[in-house]
């Protein structure tokens, strides 16, 4: 049970954080990256000298890291969600 509320707090939880970490300029020349803590994402669009040192797409190694890090911020709300338990 424990572990279904965890997985239930912790992806939306998570999607926030990614959300609000991330940039979405490439509609006014600029660059969109998704991803937190790595922008496993990243979409360029309009003129630009620098934009053609950017890796585009999906970065796959990046995205890995980003889903590991997602299931360690489960298990730390798993643990806190059970040192919060209340013993019978």
């Amino acid at each position: 049970m424990i572990k279904k509320k965890a997985i239930l707090w912790g992806i939306p939880i998570w999607i926030i954080i990614t959300v609000a970490f991330s940039t979405f300029d490439a509609a006014a020349d600029g660059f969109t990256s998704i991803g937190f803590p790595l922008h496993f994402y990243t979409y360029f669009e309009g003129k630009s000298a620098s934009g053609s040192f950017i890796k585009h797409g999906v970065i796959l190694t990046y995205f890995l890291i980003d889903v590991i890090a997602l299931i360690a911020f489960i298990l730390l709300v798993r643990i806190t969600l059970l040192s919060r338990r209340k013993p019978i």
